[in-house]
């Protein structure tokens, strides 16, 4: 077992163990299973949206700076460069949450396509000397696993799973609703097709209900580019589903159905916080930008009285004014300068 493996696959498995502890059935434990890892890295989402949404939001203020800065590519790199620091953004805040979720994918796809070796720990060596023991037991199981044991074909852990008795400390039911979910669909006239066609429909609708909630959380603040994007992933990826669907064992196809049904849930409570966390800051930003215009306009107040009292008062009175003037004008922005001045 590599180090990848024994870092993230075989944790998730010894989950999956344990799932299997209260419910031996492969179904449902995927179900629950992807519930469990939904709820796993639902920080690394949250945090992901958050830094997507922080970058959304500067926008314009990036179109701003491209339009200055579009022949001097070092200055727009300063900008906003400097831009990120004064709003405490890094330009990877979006990404890498997103980007730590896909070892973490491949660890879990290991653990359901590999049952036998992330979620009971059985080492290669006792994989073949099972093998050869099942294959023993039956002529249907020595066709099924023919050179599984000498390394002429791969070792598929699941259809392995098929033929254990029920009597071994490996067992665990493959069936699923009525379907055998050690089998590959094909397409014809049977049950398992529906398990393909279910993860495509489903992968479709989460696509759909993203994009929708998305925009409206970030209304039109994205991207030409990124608005291309989202309609491009909107139907390669129930496509690819459908695809690799028909290529895995159909409880692989499972857990993407159950992954997207639960995606569905995970996008819409993801973006009400998101829609929250914005009315927040927006609240805040109007409120720093009244307590500033409130204090502009009392410096100008201040300063216009300060002036008509040099102006009209005596020599004395000039002088002591004059001393506060001086103090005020101190406080004062440049903006509130270029109004007096007028």
């Amino acid at each position: 077992m590599d180090i990848f493996g024994t870092l993230i696959a075989r944790p998730f498995g010894w989950v999956f163990w344990a799932i299997l502890q209260i419910i031996n059935n492969y179904g449902v434990a995927l179900i629950l299973f992807s519930l469990i890892v939904k709820v796993i890295l639902y920080p690394l989402q949250y945090k992901g949206k958050k830094g997507m949404l922080a970058q959304q939001r500067l926008q314009p203020k990036i179109k701003d700076i491209e339009a200055r800065y579009k022949n001097d590519r070092t200055a727009y790199n300063a900008a906003l460069q400097e831009l990120y620091s004064q709003n405490g953004i890094s330009p990877m805040s979006g990404c890498l949450p997103m980007l730590l979720t896909f070892p973490i994918m491949i660890g879990l796809y290991r653990v359901i396509r590999q049952p036998l070796s992330y979620v009971f720990g059985v080492s290669k060596d006792a994989l073949t000397a099972l093998i050869n023991e099942l294959s023993a037991g039956s002529a249907e199981a020595a066709a099924a696993l023919a050179g599984m044991a000498d390394g002429t074909t791969a070792i598929n852990e699941i259809t392995m799973m098929k033929y254990l008795p029920k009597t071994s400390e490996y067992f665990i039911d493959m069936n699923f609703l009525g379907l055998d979910l050690t089998q590959t669909p094909k397409l014809g006239f049977e049950w398992l097709v529906i398990l393909p066609i279910l993860s495509g429909a489903t992968a479709l609708l989460m696509s759909i209900l993203s994009q929708k909630m998305q925009t409206k959380t970030l209304g039109g603040s994205q991207t030409t580019d990124q608005n291309r994007s989202a309609k491009m992933l909107l139907y390669t990826m129930p496509l690819i589903s459908v695809v690799i669907g028909f290529t895995l064992p159909a409880g692989l196809t499972v857990y993407w159905i159950a992954n997207n049904v639960l995606g569905i849930a995970q996008e819409y409570l993801l973006q009400l916080q998101m829609r929250s966390l914005m009315k927040k800051t927006e609240e805040k930003e109007a409120a720093e930008e009244a307590a500033a215009r409130a204090a502009r306009e009392e410096a100008r107040d201040r300063n216009r009285e300060v002036q008509k009292a040099i102006a009209t008062g005596g020599k004395k009175t000039q002088q002591k004014t004059a001393k506060k003037y001086k103090l005020s004008r101190s406080r004062r922005t440049s903006s509130d300068d270029g109004e007096d001045d007028d």
